[in-house]
């Protein structure tokens, strides 16, 4: 059960919306920074600039994949102990008249003197 409340937890881990997460640079940022600023930048200034603020994204960015990649190793791992455990419990239960072990066999006396025999699991 804890497995299974382990995989939970990251799965909620993973699905969270990650809001520092961006795509693309914003045309309006741009436009503010590089040509309506006070004093427009030239364009080898521009790219130096738009290089160095990619290279800082991707390593923002990297973090974040690298967490949900953990994530998911570990998550792959408690699933795999998962059912490993639901094999082992499900082997176990099982006897070799093929009836489950957990099931006791009773016998009741009816009131005519014959015998009754049920299982309860």
């Amino acid at each position: 059960m804890a497995l299974l409340f382990g995989i939970g937890g990251l799965i909620v881990f993973i699905l969270w919306p990650y809001h520092q997460y961006t795509f693309r640079f914003n045309p309006e940022d741009l436009l503010d920074q590089y040509v309506d600023g006070d004093r427009p930048t030239t364009m080898s200034a521009m790219r130096r600039a738009l290089a160095l603020r990619i290279k800082a994204d991707m390593a923002g960015k990297w973090r974040i994949i690298q967490r949900l990649r953990l994530a998911l190793q570990i998550a792959l791992v408690f699933l795999l102990l998962d059912i490993l455990a639901w094999l082992l419990a499900s082997g176990h239960l099982i006897t070799s008249q093929g009836a489950p072990a957990s099931v006791a066999h009773h016998t009741c006396v009816l009131g005519n003197g014959q015998d009754l025999k049920f299982a309860r699991p």
